[in-house]
């Protein structure tokens, strides 16, 4: 499978890799921490009967998501757990190519929250600005995105979505109203 143009191998089939070089071996996890989300940490052994024999290990965070439609809206606990067991695996040499973040890791760039549309994208984009308005349109009118007659209201809806959709890095930018929040350079 490909994700972002690279080859990437599921957890699910590198599991089944890893059990026919270790049939006797092990996969075990354990919940680190359930501070700010939860932290699992996996555990992969040649043999189950011998403890010391660790073969990797590999650690995942999640987050419950407040958005019904993502999969950590109910299942944050067990997407971790899988990505931790995903890393150990990858560290342990069991995957595609050098990527080590699981298929549900990679995932969470391509699904952008909120997904909403509408008025009630709208809605949520003006309530994010409450207070932010001046720079919101000094910054907005920087990129080009509204002329110098219009305000961070006037935002055509395409651009709407990207800010909603980007809020922490959108606010960060008005807060030092400097580069481009969707730069991955910073410029």
């Amino acid at each position: 499978m490909k994700i972002h143009g690279k080859e990437y191998e599921e957890v699910k089939d590198r599991i089944t890799r890893f059990w026919k070089q270790y049939p006797n071996g092990s996969i075990q996890t354990q919940i680190e921490s359930e501070k700010d989300g939860v932290i699992i940490r996996a555990f992969l052994y040649a043999e189950r009967t011998e403890p010391v024999s660790i073969i990797a290990t590999g650690l995942a965070h999640e987050f419950r998501s407040e958005n019904s439609r993502e999969v950590n809206y109910k299942c944050w606990v067990e997407n971790c757990e899988t990505s931790a067991i995903g890393r150990a695996l990858a560290n342990a040499g069991f995957s595609a190519g050098t990527e080590r973040p699981s298929a549900e890791e990679m995932r969470k760039v391509e699904r952008p929250d909120p997904i909403l549309s509408g008025s009630e994208l709208i809605k949520t984009y003006l309530a994010m600005l409450v207070g932010y308005e001046e720079p919101a349109t000094t910054y907005l009118r920087g990129k080009g995105w509204i002329t110098e007659e219009q305000t961070f209201e006037d935002l055509p809806v395409e651009h709407i979505k990207t800010c909603v959709q980007h809020k922490e890095r959108f606010l960060k930018a008005l807060q030092e109203v400097g580069p481009n929040p969707w730069d991955e350079k910073g410029e």
